[in-house]
């Protein structure tokens, strides 16, 4: 049924990514390049980071509607889930790089909301997963009582 619970687990996840195009990661006082000359580390600059970013959104989106196959449904959160869990990393490894390249970076950088934006997607999309296992578990149970 599309009022479960996994649906606001699953809206929200999609909410979250879907602001990471609004909001940065982390900014740096001037004198510190991050990625680009506007002292800003967000998603726009790398493109597969943006790219991973829309399909986990849009995967979190479609799998709403997917509620009468769960498997199906399941498959994608598990695909979003880990499509998060990809552009976590890369976000950290371009972190890493940059400031091995520049010095520690760390002291002249703060960050920004756009850091907790994928742990909290992250997080929601798990709890989707639960929940979705919880979905089938109890209709297949109601399909051994029958």
């Amino acid at each position: 049924m599309i009022q479960r619970i996994q649906t606001v687990f699953l809206l929200l996840a999609a909410i979250i990514l879907g602001l990471l195009f609004t909001s940065t990661f982390s900014f740096a006082s001037v004198g510190v390049n991050l990625f680009g000359s506007d002292g800003l580390f967000n998603i726009y600059d790398h493109m597969a980071m943006t790219i991973i970013n829309g399909i986990a959104a849009s995967a979190f989106l479609i799998a709403i509607f997917l509620y009468k196959d769960r498997k199906q449904q399941r498959t994608l959160v598990l695909l979003a889930t880990v499509l998060v869990l990809v552009l976590i990393g890369f976000g950290v490894y371009l972190w890493l790089d940059v400031s091995s390249v520049q010095g520690d970076i760390t002291e002249q950088a703060s960050a920004g909301i756009g850091v907790s934006n994928p742990v909290i997607s992250l997080i929601f999309g798990l709890l989707a997963l639960r929940f979705i296992k919880k979905d089938d578990l109890l209709v297949k149970s109601m399909d051994r009582l029958r």
